[in-house]
């Protein structure tokens, strides 16, 4: 099985500064689940924030360096 960090930001006005709203957690995937599969199950269970500007960011690994790259963001 796969582990994956996952983390819910909030952006400004314009996208383009992002803040997490909680501290990025450390989930293990079922056999064959995506990055995408990942985020996508966050986004429909989030409840930390409010409105449409709002992404789930999932890097590979646990305890991953959220301030690099992630290998899939879906946006809310």
């Amino acid at each position: 099985m796969s582990e994956y960090t996952v983390e819910i930001q909030a952006g400004d006005e314009r996208g383009d500064v992002w803040q997490a709203l909680h501290p990025a957690e450390t989930v293990t995937a079922l056999e064959g689940e995506s990055a995408e599969q990942i985020a996508a199950f966050a986004a429909t269970n989030q409840t930390v924030a409010d409105g449409g500007n709002w992404r789930v960011c999932v890097w590979e690994g646990a305890d991953a360096d959220t301030g690099s790259e992630p290998v899939h963001i879906l946006k809310g």
